[in-house]
């Protein structure tokens, strides 16, 4: 059986900065082509693996169409220190071709509304995947 490489996409999102200043944890998220998400919340060093979810189409459609808006190959990394507790996320993506990863500092990944919409679109996927509500801002 031949796959199609552009099928098994896979994208990762970490939520970043030190866990333990945050009292909204970290997230770490995968997400394949299948709609498959798996998730994990560090919070204070207390790890809960919410393990393998399939999303629903109507979710993981919509949620790789953020992904693409978002061009992560095309985004740059940050290069500032950051301003004091600033986490940055971080994005890979690797999608029939090179893997990229990114990471950027939350106050400038928010400034630009494609990532503002993907972060939005993640924190969706999120809370239906696991029935908690994340602070990703």
């Amino acid at each position: 059986m031949v796959t199609d490489p552009a099928s098994q996409g896979v994208f990762k999102f970490d939520s970043g900065g030190p866990a333990y200043f945050s009292p909204y944890g970290q997230w770490a998220l995968t997400l394949d082509r299948a709609g498959t998400v798996t998730l994990t919340h560090n919070r204070a060093g207390q790890i809960t693996d919410y393990g393998a979810v399939a999303l629903p189409a109507a979710t993981a459609g919509p949620l790789w169409e953020l992904i693409q808006a978002a061009d992560v190959p095309h985004l740059e990394s940050s290069t500032r220190q950051p301003v004091p507790d600033e986490g940055a996320f971080t994005f890979t993506l690797h999608d029939a071709g090179p893997t990229y990863t990114i990471q950027i500092w939350r106050n400038d990944a928010l400034k630009n509304p494609r990532i503002a919409d993907l972060i939005a679109g993640l924190g969706r996927a999120i809370e239906q995947a696991t029935g908690q509500t994340p602070v990703l801002r």
